[in-house]
């Protein structure tokens, strides 16, 4: 046999053990960026609720002076709460250099108070928004029924939440807490390196392996995904 071809023929034979190495060297570089790509784009998502409901929760302070356990609770005392809001009424032309209590004097500026659904509240200061498709929207009343999912489980999965009081400086201050895992959010991820990442934070950092915002044991209303 030629000296050509037996070079071609060992140079076919390694062709594919040398293209089986390259996918495999492609696999290992490309397959933890679009884990930690798909993780981002589910951190989120989630960040996006746990904000909102972190906003109902302040609201439910308000009114009630403690937080929600219950995320469904949390809902419904919001739907069915009234709340005092002082209105500012203008009676007249108020020149651009008189002060508000000097328009209060002279009658050209009342306040009254009056009661206002904490739902209807939020919406009117701007504060209950979502982001759908780079626009900024109202969250309606059905949005507000699907906040307890955590995202990408089909309505599998309920984010875990928590509420009572802690004493601090002898008073008895309320806190919440509203969390997932990752366990729970990257179900249907590569489970070993769902794994991998969440012994790397709770061996190495120490912290929580999932999103969360509040705390039950500090009087804190900060999200970790901040």
């Amino acid at each position: 046999m030629k000296a050509g071809k037996v070079i071609a023929i060992v140079s076919a034979v390694l062709v594919v053990p040398i293209v089986i190495l390259a996918i495999l060297v492609y696999k290992s570089i490309v397959t933890p960026m679009r884990f930690e790509d798909e993780c981002n784009r589910r951190r989120d998502l989630v960040a996006e609720k746990l904000k909102t409901i972190r906003t109902l929760q302040e609201a439910h302070k308000q009114v009630y002076n403690c937080y929600a356990a219950d995320l469904d609770s949390l809902i419904i005392d919001l739907q069915q709460g009234k709340q005092p809001v002082v209105k500012k009424q203008t009676l007249g032309e108020i020149p651009e250099d008189m002060t508000e209590a000097e328009a209060m004097k002279q009658g050209l500026m009342r306040r009254d108070t009056i009661f206002m659904n904490p739902l209807e509240k939020l919406r009117e200061e701007k504060k209950l928004f979502k982001v759908t498709d780079g626009d900024t929207i109202m969250i309606t009343d059905e949005d507000l029924k699907d906040l307890k999912y955590v995202p990408m489980t089909n309505k599998q999965k309920v984010f875990e939440s928590d509420a009572g009081f802690i004493e601090r400086g002898g008073f008895q201050v309320p806190v919440f807490e509203v969390k997932v895992s990752f366990e729970d959010l990257l179900w249907d991820l590569d489970q070993q390196s769902v794994i991998n990442k969440i012994a790397e934070i709770e061996r190495v950092d120490g912290k929580y392996a999932g999103w969360k915002v509040g705390s039950m044991d500090d009087p804190v209303t900060d999200g970790n995904f901040e």
